[in-house]
């Protein structure tokens, strides 16, 4: 049978909860090889077309990278693709559109990941010390409103909608 195209290909969460179950399963020793390349794919892919449920999924691997891997780890690998690029993606990415993330496991992913990122990583203190409070208020706002329906102004970028699944599978049978 001939696949659709829109079969072939995996929605943006599968392929992020694969990323969180590579961290989770993987060899951690064996994975941080590779982990660069990985976050270098995932920021040019948010600077070419970034869309709401993209930007959603980022922050909730973010935080998951955050709570499992260490908030120190997390900042030193995206600070290792460019110099103070930490500060950006807390400006850019978790302050201004947190609250856009929806489910309840997901905002407990994220409530989980920044507050490491608040209180455990020191480099967080040392280095983006000036985002700290603008940070803890978006956590605030995560616990206390409900998530923001809204899109990302220039969201225009045209996704595979979710289908059952989203993961679909074809036989010759």
């Amino acid at each position: 049978h001939r696949v659709d195209r829109r079969q072939r290909q995996m929605c943006i969460r599968d392929r992020f909860y694969l990323l969180q179950n590579l961290i989770l399963y993987y060899p951690r020793a064996e994975l941080q090889q590779n982990m660069a390349q990985v976050f270098t794919l995932l920021f040019q892919r948010l600077s070419s077309s970034k869309t709401t449920k993209y930007v959603r999924s980022l922050i909730v691997f973010f935080s998951f990278y955050a709570a499992k891997i260490g908030p120190n780890e997390l900042i030193q690998l995206i600070d290792g693709i460019q110099a103070n690029m930490f500060g950006m993606v807390c400006q850019r990415v978790f302050i201004t559109d947190v609250n856009k993330v929806s489910g309840e496991v997901e905002r407990k992913i994220v409530a989980v990941g920044i507050t490491k990122i608040l209180c455990e990583s020191t480099t967080m203190m040392q280095s983006y010390a000036s985002h700290w409070q603008q940070m803890l208020q978006a956590l605030i706002e995560l616990f206390e409103l409900p998530p923001d329906e809204s899109s990302i102004e220039g969201d225009n970028f045209i996704e595979i909608e979710d289908t059952a699944g989203c993961l679909l599978y074809t036989s010759d049978a």
